[in-house]
């Protein structure tokens, strides 16, 4: 079947909303168990520590471009410009902007999570972005949640096609990291926001499942 550039445009904008509406539900219903079963649930702090570490394990991604981790969340970067740009700045400035336009998070969401004033994120986005030339911010912005996928992509992971799926998934992974940040104890026992790397490969594999047995390209 040949498509138009309107049908191809169409179907990238359908492809990008349906993937949101899976992602959005299927958080809602992890949330919603969570919920459920939190009254009967035994932190791991308060097991003792070797019987902890029976429980515990760790992922490892191997990525050919450049990582940066913020909130527990690998972002790659592909430009490497980009990269060392963003290896100048402080810490914190560098992670406001991960947060903003790589995560998609608004200022005041990035306030409630480094525990900062609203202000001071703005500011130092802002400024951060004002010592950088055009092109570094145009850089930046190309993955913002903005765009869309090509369509070729689509249609090929609608077929499922691994390196297609792979696609999907990095395209969409600040969207999935963004649902899948909570509140959780870190290895001394303190509440902190982070991404819960279980809800985030649940995300994950249920976009894949959506994708495969429910998307049409037509």
């Amino acid at each position: 079947m040949e498509f138009t550039s309107c049908d191809k445009e169409r179907i990238r904008h359908q492809f990008d909303a349906f993937c949101k509406k899976v992602l959005r539900c299927e958080a809602r219903t992890i949330y919603r168990q969570m919920a459920r079963l939190a009254d009967h649930e035994i932190s791991l702090t308060e097991f003792p520590e070797d019987g902890a570490n029976l429980f515990a394990f760790k992922d490892e991604y191997s990525f050919d471009n450049q990582q940066f981790n913020v909130l527990g969340f690998d972002i790659a970067i592909k430009n490497d410009l980009l990269a060392e740009a963003l290896r100048l700045l402080p810490e914190q400035r560098r992670d406001i902007i991960l947060l903003y336009y790589f995560l998609g998070m608004n200022d005041r969401e990035i306030a409630e999570l480094l525990n900062v004033l609203h202000r001071t994120i703005s500011y130092k986005r802002t400024n951060s972005l004002k010592n950088r030339e055009k092109s570094w911010r145009d850089l930046s912005m190309k993955n913002t949640r903005n765009n869309l996928l090509p369509f070729d992509v689509i249609q090929a992971a609608a077929k499922g096609n691994s390196e297609a799926l792979y696609k999907v998934l990095r395209h969409y992974g600040g969207y999935i990291a963004r649902l899948s940040i909570r509140q959780m104890h870190d290895e001394n026992g303190n509440l902190r926001w982070s991404v819960d790397e279980a809800i985030r490969r649940q995300l994950e594999n249920k976009l894949v499942d959506a994708i495969v047995r429910r998307f049409k390209v037509a």
